[in-house]
């Protein structure tokens, strides 16, 4: 009584019709199939786990889309780092500070076609300041800085958009047009300056911050105002404009000033005469008696190129 199998299956069953005992010449041969059955169906149960991976990759595909590319791939690494700037520290200006470094000289020519090519860098600063406007529980430090930050860096962004050009003059209402966004507020150039810094902070030193993208303009820093250093960087500018002899000639009997201090008086005479605020940044004591003009101003770009 054994029933006979091929010799190729997976299970032999033999039966015993009284006892119901496996014949002795077929254990070591069953004990043998047991064990190909066993790496049979481990081998089986890892195709299948593929199949189901593959059948899921295929459900999720969609006809109408692109596969990804490296260069998709590589576009949102970069928005990711886009979000990840945005919420970082804006007292830093880290963006804005390299973007100075590397595309405006020490003496403050600006290399506007090159910044026009890597527009994403300054569009990624103006992003931030938009997303984080000035709050109440700044300290006035921080807010001198952004908003003397966020009108130099607009007024790059506005020439840039309308580059190649010869002076700022040749676009239309360039400080009166409201291309600004911050926090939700529409802005113009002509709001930052005169409706915010100068009644705000009352600091006659940002006449020589804020910059207009002409040659008799004071020079665009190339380096982020930050609150911690803000004071001596005002400091520096003013006394680096007022000694250069291609914007302010001064000698002890004769002053020819840039027009800056006839369009701002007001604001150089806020603690005395102008004579006393050009004394401490001159290298020449100035008579109170001392008679003042003023150059005529060059509006062509301060391009690089």
């Amino acid at each position: 009584g054994y029933l006979t199998l091929p010799p190729d299956s997976w299970v032999y069953i033999a039966v015993w019709k009284d006892s119901r005992q496996i014949h002795p010449n077929w254990k070591s041969e069953l004990t043998e199939r047991s064990q190909r059955f066993s790496r049979y169906r481990s081998q089986m149960k890892e195709s299948l786990s593929f199949i189901v991976v593959v059948a899921m990759l295929v459900s999720c595909y969609k006809p109408n889309e692109p596969l990804p590319t490296a260069r998709s791939q590589l576009s949102s690494t970069t928005q990711l780092l886009s979000k990840d700037q945005l919420t970082g520290d804006i007292h830093s200006h880290t963006t804005w500070d390299l973007l100075l470094k590397k595309h405006v000289t020490p003496a403050g020519a600006v290399d506007y076609a090159s910044i026009k090519q890597e527009a994403s860098g300054l569009d990624t600063y103006l992003r931030q300041l938009e997303q984080n406007p000035v709050v109440n529980s700044w300290s006035r430090s921080q807010k001198l800085a952004y908003w003397i930050n966020a009108y130099n860096a607009f007024t790059v962004k506005l020439i840039i958009d309308h580059y190649p050009i010869k002076s700022i003059r040749d676009i239309q209402r360039p400080w009166g047009r409201k291309f600004i966004t911050l926090g939700g507020s529409r802005y113009s150039l002509n709001q930052i300056e005169h409706d915010i810094i100068r009644p705000t902070f009352k600091e006659p030193r940002i006449h020589f911050a804020l910059v207009c993208a002409a040659v008799s303009c004071p020079k665009l820093l190339n380096a982020a105002y930050l609150p911690e250093t803000i004071d001596q960087q005002l400091d520096a500018q003013t006394r680096y404009f007022l000694n250069q002899s291609d914007k302010n000639q001064i000698s002890a009997d004769r002053v020819e000033i840039s027009k800056l201090f006839s369009w701002y008086g007001e604001d150089f005479r806020q603690t005395g005469t102008l004579v006393d605020f050009l004394n401490q940044y001159t290298d020449i004591e100035l008579s109170s008696k001392v008679k003042i003009q003023y150059l005529e101003y060059d509006w062509s770009l301060n391009d690089k190129n």
